[in-house]
């Protein structure tokens, strides 16, 4: 997508370098110009939720470039905690941690209780998803009135990621009612001086018209 290109994000840089990220900015200005990309459509208020966010980052990256309407989930604020924007809602819950819950543990209640978004958007979350999980992307697209974005290391990508599970994920949401109106391939620095590729798709829900 080529949008404006959204400033430096002075704030997100120091507190990925205070954390021991700085490798991450590339990914969060990415995302970050990704979302800039439609703000013109969708507004700042528009409702806006990341499964899977852990410490914030490209949350706080989207509160530095205007919207104001943010809410992520996850098992754990990370490293950052008491760092964590007051401005975004955090929402506690292990759903997140798909690998390793046992047989007990409902993800599906979590998901059900959520209200519905205007955009939905993942980064490095779907790929530890293992196939038996497959249900629930059905359930994360129709938290998305409007907008559905990944960014995922997909099929025969190189990934840093044990966990990595490949996927085309315009395969998996276009049967749930999402047209693709956007997708590319990007290398992206990761840590230890490795690399990671990831896909970005953009997805457009099929009953959604915009006035341009």
């Amino acid at each position: 997508m080529t949008g404006e290109k959204v400033p430096t994000l002075p704030k997100v840089r120091t507190k990925l370098i205070k954390h021991g990220h700085p490798e991450w900015m590339v990914e969060t200005e990415y995302l970050a110009d990704v979302m800039k990309d439609i703000q013109g459509i969708i507004g700042n208020d528009a409702s806006i939720f990341q499964p899977g966010c852990g410490c914030g980052y490209v949350l706080d990256a989207l509160w530095e470039v205007g919207y104001t309407n943010l809410t992520g989930l996850d098992k754990n604020k990370g490293d950052v905690g008491d760092d964590w924007n007051p401005e975004i809602k955090f929402i506690h819950s292990t759903i997140g941690n798909l690998v390793d819950c046992d047989n007990k543990f409902r993800p599906e209640d979590v998901i059900n209780s959520l209200p519905q978004y205007d955009v939905v958007f993942t980064h490095r979350f779907l790929h530890i998803w293992p196939d038996e999980k497959d249900w629930l992307f059905k359930k994360i697209a129709n938290k998305a009135n409007k907008f559905l974005i990944t960014l995922e290391g997909e099929e025969g990508s190189r990934t840093a990621f044990w966990t990595h599970l490949p996927r085309n994920y315009q395969s998996v949401f276009e049967k749930f009612g999402f047209k693709q109106i956007f997708s590319e391939v990007n290398v992206f620095p990761f840590q230890n001086n490795e690399i990671i590729t990831m896909t970005l798709r953009v997805f457009k829900r099929n009953e959604v018209n915009f006035q341009q």
